[in-house]
């Protein structure tokens, strides 16, 4: 099956959900450990990762089975959290994402939950589905500032303060390019400026701190290469600001932090990289990127790219959303 969500765990670790399972890799040994939903299970698609703040459970998000799979750190099934139903009766668990405080958030389909990692309990925090209110609630992060940013919808935003749950903003966002009507964020990355950068399909757009236009990168510009092919899905920085995108046609594009000088790495090395899918940047600064021909490594100063492996859960590999939990040192 393809690859959905990757976590690195405070052990250094990588876990990874897939359409019909998940599985462990150790970079110390470069071993694969796999892992299977159970037979009753044939349709179960992991869809998010995270760790609790001890480091003892794994948070294992999913869709069409039985909400948040809960999992030792051996990979061991021990329990579930269980979120309401859809009209389908199912539980369709979007996202999980861990606070600064230990918490770990989690969005559905039905609902906004939270699982309060000191008292060891679930809750609903607000019912999206029963009051008709948006649903598709989403993620993005958690800042240390205890701010918690979530999507709601294709192009609304809202920031609660993640203590007392306080509504700190909530907005639309204004979209300066012409295809205003066929787009939907796709991602959101706090820049090292403190400004936030919003991926769509067809373009980066940068905001300020209250989420105000100061300026656009299309997809396409005159006399420059594009920065993806067919639409964006992901951004990063690396250590010296520069940009970093991913699109669905596979490319892995560099925008120059003062420059804006475009280089496209998935074109000038295609039997390296192949199409890529999903990336995120560790502790170390280096760039760890799911590619059809693997996982690849690659070094943001010297441009070095390191393939690791294809031996994941199948012989296609493609993880489409990312995230490390990284290990302070």
């Amino acid at each position: 099956g393809s690859s959905t969500c990757v976590l690195r765990d405070h052990n250094g670790i990588y876990w990874m959900g897939f359409t019909n399972g998940f599985a462990s890799y150790n970079p110390l040994c470069s071993r694969f450990h796999n892992f299977s939903f159970a037979p009753e299970e044939p349709e179960v698609q992991a869809n998010d990762l995270a760790e609790s703040i001890s480091g003892d459970t794994i948070f294992l998000g999913s869709e069409l089975s039985n909400g948040v799979k809960l999992l030792s750190s051996s990979g061991k099934y021990f329990s579930n959290l269980a979120t309401r139903v859809n009209d389908y009766g199912a539980q369709y668990i979007l996202s999980t994402l861990r606070d600064p405080r230990g918490n770990i958030w989690i969005t559905s389909t039905t609902g906004w939950y939270q699982f309060n990692g000191a008292k060891k309990s679930f809750t609903e925090k607000a019912d999206t589905f029963g009051k008709n209110l948006i649903t598709g609630y989403r993620y993005f992060y958690a800042g240390h500032d205890n701010k918690i940013l979530f999507q709601l919808g294709f192009r609304t935003v809202m920031m609660i303060e993640s203590n007392s749950e306080k509504l700190i903003l909530k907005k639309r966002l204004a979209y300066p390019l012409p295809d205003s009507n066929q787009v939907a964020i796709k991602d959101i990355i706090p820049a090292p400026s403190g400004n936030y950068f919003v991926v769509y399909h067809y373009g980066l757009v940068e905001y300020d701190s209250v989420f105000n236009i100061i300026r656009t990168i299309p997809i396409a510009e005159k006399n420059k290469p594009r920065i993806g092919e067919g639409h964006l899905t992901s951004l990063i920085f690396d250590r010296q600001e520069n940009i970093y995108v991913i699109s669905t046609d596979g490319n892995f594009t560099r925008i120059k932090a003062k420059s804006g000088e475009v280089k496209v790495y998935s074109e000038q090395d295609r039997n390296a990289i192949g199409q890529c899918t999903g990336f995120a940047l560790d502790n170390d600064g280096f760039i760890w990127l799911s590619c059809q021909n693997g996982i690849v490594k690659f070094d943001p100063p010297t441009e070095k790219l390191d393939r690791k492996s294809t031996r994941l859960n199948s012989s296609h590999t493609v993880i489409s959303y990312a995230v490390f939990c990284l290990k302070k040192k």
